[in-house]
């Protein structure tokens, strides 16, 4: 007979293995093997196919730093030549913004969690740029009823248009996207 542990070739009459001494009355215990663990499984929000700028948030990358910045000065520029320009302290807070906003476009592409806190920080003081122009607006036309007969006024109120249709969009998008998430680490607001 053989040894049902070693495989070695053990005397009928004995009762151990004498190469590994193991019972040859008793059979082996059977192993008890583990299955093997599954396979991790991979979260689509945190998956590679989302991290990183792309899709959405390139577009609005591509807005903070380049798209909207070039707006903005030719809207500075068409107000000076247009319009007899007074200098205005809004004016200083309107380049502050746009120089905040270059950074935050910058700050975004690169992925760190920081992007987030200074996206907070733009959009607080972008809506109340936002809404002071809008009540500017309002008390225009409350003022004057003949307000959009010039081009200056009527390019100024696009702007205007211009920037709440950013301003919501942006911060819709960064408040659902799971692509911000991934990639920074937490929502606009979560």
């Amino acid at each position: 007979m053989f040894c049902l542990r070693c495989g070695q070739q053990v005397p009928d009459t004995a009762t151990f293995c004498p190469a590994c001494g193991q019972p040859t009355n008793q059979p082996l215990a059977p192993v008890i093997t583990s299955p093997a663990p599954p396979p991790p499984v991979v979260n689509a929000v945190a998956g590679s196919n989302l991290k990183g700028v792309g899709g959405w948030l390139l577009l609005f990358c591509v807005g903070f730093t380049i798209l909207w910045p070039i707006w903005t000065v030719l809207q500075y520029a068409a107000t000076i030549l247009l319009v007899h320009f007074r200098f205005n302290p809004l004016f200083l807070l309107g380049l502050f913004r746009l120089m905040f906003e270059i950074v935050v476009g910058v700050v975004l592409w690169t992925g760190k969690p920081v992007a987030i806190v200074l996206l907070r920080i733009y959009f607080s003081l972008a809506g109340l740029l936002t809404l002071w122009g809008i009540v500017g607006w309002i008390m225009i036309i409350l003022r004057f009823s003949r307000a959009f007969e010039s081009i200056g006024s009527i390019m100024s109120l696009l702007t205007l248009v211009l920037h709440v249709v950013f301003l919501v969009s942006a911060i819709a998008y960064f408040s659902m996207s799971e692509r911000v998430k991934a990639t920074y680490g937490s929502k606009l607001f979560s």
